[in-house]
């Protein structure tokens, strides 16, 4: 059962991870929003749920759409905000006199509304919203601002389908469904009417984990009750052997699993060989010391498992070579369209015209720094690790 959802404003047309981050900077920092006659409508620095619900209130009242607008103060703060929103087409900087305009509200009453904002600011007159703390002032239709379109979206899912402290689902019973867990949004009721900001992914992570243990443990003993049933298609066998790969995919079929006792002292070691379809599962366990417990782990000597397919073949990295063939920027900047789409990272010439799909921050990402170089702003948001 859906218990509650979470709505929060982004800037329009972004689904990018970083819009949350940025959108509350820039409340932060002194920017305001303003609705389509220019007037203020809502504490900015309210909770998410309060400023979410305020726009639709807007929306009822036909005020719509709803603008983002930051002065040259705190645009020149969030410098790399404006920039990174601007250069993906999602803010635009402009006069007092083109806000006015853009707006519809004639440069009058948006004088008005950045006038009663700063005495607000300078304490001479309450706020309407009960705004409290200000940033940044003041705002004056001669400075030049940096501006938004702003929209709630579906955010966070805080409740759902009840689980235990395993991961695993309950029934009405209160009792867990076999081999069925959930995690993340899916599961949830903890949260109330709204959540700490961060929660969604400490849920992921924790409870991420425990999902995952609860349900590799499940498949194995699966596995070693009934071998036979696990290797139908679908079955828990079929699973490990997709595991496998991704743990060493030089050594299909194999996982090694390696525990210690609660005095942290090595306990065991078990090996756990994967058969076809047609054979059945090899499984060994025996007391190992600490001296010899990680070559156990590994090869499976002494725990009675017998190896299957060929032995690990170590990368050939001795022969790696850098290609010798260079681009000047000149011939960089001809591949510039989405169907011949050449960037530059770090001195490295990137063909990403088949990966546009695949790009985690999009493909408008991608466009902004078609045949251009994009170090700067993939360095910027990507850590040095992802980056290699």
């Amino acid at each position: 059962m859906l218990l509650r959802v979470g709505l929060y404003y982004y800037t329009k047309k972004s689904c990018e991870l970083d819009a949350n981050l940025s959108n509350l900077a820039l409340r932060g920092e002194g920017g305001i929003l303003l609705n389509s006659d220019g007037e203020r409508f809502a504490d900015e620095l309210g909770h998410r749920d309060y400023v979410s619900g305020q726009m639709w209130k807007e929306k009822e009242k036909k005020k719509w759409p709803i603008r983002l607008v930051l002065n040259s103060k705190a645009s020149n703060i969030l410098d790399f905000h404006t920039r990174h929103y601007s250069g993906r087409g999602l803010m635009k900087k402009m006069t007092g006199a083109e806000l006015a305009k853009e707006i519809g509200c004639g440069e009058a009453a948006l004088r008005k509304t950045f006038d009663d904002y700063n005495a607000i600011g300078e304490g001479k007159k309450p706020d309407p919203w009960g705004k409290k703390f200000f940033h940044n002032l003041p705002m004056k239709v001669e400075d030049t601002f940096y501006v938004a379109l702003m929209e709630p979206v579906l955010h966070f899912t805080m409740g759902g389908i009840e689980i235990n402290d395993k991961a695993q689902v309950l029934n009405s019973e209160k009792k867990p469904f076999d081999g069925l867990f959930a995690c993340g949004e899916l599961a949830g009721g903890v949260h109330g009417a709204n959540r700490l900001g961060g929660s969604s992914l400490l849920g992921c992570v924790v409870y991420g984990r425990v999902a995952g243990d609860s349900a590799s443990q499940y498949l194995f003993q699966q596995l070693l009750k009934n071998p036979a049933a696990s290797s139908a298609a679908g079955g828990a066998q079929q699973r490990l052997n997709q595991i496998s790969l991704h743990i060493d995919p030089n050594q299909p079929g194999k996982v090694s699993v390696e525990w210690s006792a609660p005095s942290g002292k090595p306990c065991n070691t078990q090996s756990l060989v994967t058969p076809s379809t047609t054979a059945s599962a090899s499984t060994s366990a025996s007391p190992t010391s600490s001296s010899s417990s990680a070559p156990a782990a590994s090869s499976g000597a002494g725990a009675g498992a017998t190896s299957a397919g060929p032995e690990p073949v170590a990368a050939d990295v001795a022969n790696f070579k850098v290609p010798e063939k260079e681009f000047t920027m000149e011939e960089v900047a001809k591949h510039n369209k989405k169907d011949d789409l050449w960037i530059v990272v770090k001195g490295v010439v990137m063909d990403v015209t088949n990966w546009l799909d695949e790009h985690p921050g999009g493909a408008q990402a991608l466009f902004s720094h078609m045949g251009r170089d994009a170090t700067e702003g993939k360095s910027s948001l990507h850590s040095t690790y992802l980056s290699n």
